[in-house]
C-alpha cells in the first residue's frame, strides 16, 4: 500500500501529521470539529474572572431585603452603600453570562453547520440515488436528530440552561437597580431632623 504524506498549508512548514494511506476515506467534517464545552463552565471559569458565581448569586439575592431596620436611618445608609456595589456585581455577572452566551451561540452554530451540512449531503446523496425527494430542512433537522440525537439534545438543553441563567441574572440586576432606588428613597425619609 502506497502511503501519501498529508501537506500543512503553508508549503514551507513541515506537517506534523502522520502519514495518510491513499485508501483510506477522508474523514467527514463532522469529525474534525471538536465537542463544545459546558456552557456554565466557562461562566465561572473563562468569563466571570468571579471565584464562586453562585455563591455571589445567592448572596445578592439574600441581601435583597433590609427587614426591620427599614426604620434606622444608619442601617438603611449602609444598605444604601451595599446595593451600590451589589448593583454592580449583578451588572458584571450579568455581562458576563450575556457574553458567554454569545460565545456558546456561535460555537453552537458552527457545529451545527457542520451537522447540517453533513445530513443534508448523505440526503442529496440519496436523492441523486432516486432513494428519495428532495430533502427539505425539516428532513435535514430529522436527520440530524437521528444521526447525532444526544449531541443535538445536550446541544439544545445547555442552550436553555444558559439563556435561563442570562434572564434569571438579568432580573437579579433589574432587581437590585430598583432597590438602590428605593434605598435612596428610605433614607431621605427616614433622615433625622435636627
Amino acid at each position: 500500500m502506497r502511503r501519501k504524506k498529508v501537506e500543512a498549508s503553508d508549503p514551507g512548514r513541515v506537517s506534523q501529521q502522520p502519514e495518510v494511506a491513499d485508501t483510506d476515506p477522508e474523514p467527514r467534517a463532522v469529525d474534525k470539529v471538536p465537542q463544545l464545552p459546558i456552557a456554565w463552565g466557562n461562566i465561572v471559569v473563562d468569563t466571570l474572572r468571579i471565584a464562586d458565581p453562585a455563591g455571589l448569586a445567592r448572596r445578592l439575592r439574600d441581601e435583597l431585603t433590609l427587614g426591620d431596620d427599614r426604620t434606622n436611618y444608619g442601617r438603611v445608609l449602609e444598605a444604601l452603600d451595599r446595593s451600590a456595589h451589589n448593583l454592580d456585581a449583578a451588572g458584571r455577572l450579568y455581562r458576563s453570562a450575556v457574553i458567554e452566551e454569545q460565545r456558546y451561540e456561535s460555537q453552537t452554530a458552527e457545529r451545527l453547520e457542520v451537522l447540517r451540512s453533513t445530513a443534508k449531503e448523505d440526503l442529496q446523496a440519496e436523492y441523486q440515488k432516486k432513494l428519495r425527494k428532495s430533502p427539505t430542512k425539516e428532513d435535514v433537522e430529522d436527520r440530524i436528530v437521528a444521526n447525532w440525537p444526544d449531541e443535538y439534545r445536550t446541544t439544545k438543553l445547555r442552550r436553555a440552561e444558559l439563556h435561563g441563567a442570562v434572564r434569571s441574572l438579568e432580573i437579579l440586576k433589574d432587581a437590585w437597580s430598583a432597590r438602590c432606588a428605593a434605598l435612596r428613597t428610605m433614607a431621605d425619609k427616614t433622615r433625622p431632623t435636627f
